[in-house]
């Protein structure tokens, strides 16, 4: 049974780059006081991911495009580096290049994917949905 996943949280646009066989490589940092929400992308590792991100007060998020996880890190302070990845077909390299010329703006970046439960999971939440 698949699942949709949404996570919202405040970080920074840290890089990209764009390598001569067409893969992109994204990172953003998420400081500690986002930590309860960033530790939620451990769920979404081999799974395609929807990003999105809004900087400042725009009104729209510009969607980056669809990712695979390719790093978690968290330091001693607390503080996250995400490292999400994909081929040049799949991302906005103009939204990508929007954020790089916005750093000093905040940013809230939205993923959302759809994540296949195991047999075993979909007992325990019919379980704790009977509990409540």
């Amino acid at each position: 049974m698949a699942v949709e996943v949404k996570i919202k949280v405040e970080g920074k646009y840290s890089t990209h780059s764009v390598k001569a066989n067409k893969n992109v490589d994204v990172t953003f940092k998420i400081p500690y006081s986002e930590l309860t929400e960033y530790i939620k992308t451990i769920q979404m590792l081999n799974e395609n991911v929807i990003i999105a991100g809004k900087i400042g007060s725009d009104k729209k998020p510009l969607k980056l495009g669809t990712f695979m996880v390719s790093a978690i890190n968290i330091d001693r302070d607390g503080q996250g580096t995400f490292k999400i990845n994909t081929q040049l077909d799949f991302a906005n390299a103009d939204h990508l290049n929007e954020l790089a010329t916005r750093t000093d703006e905040p940013l809230i970046i939205f993923m959302k994917a759809n994540i296949e439960l195991e047999d075993d999971q979909e007992e325990d939440t019919e379980d704790e949905d009977n509990e409540e």
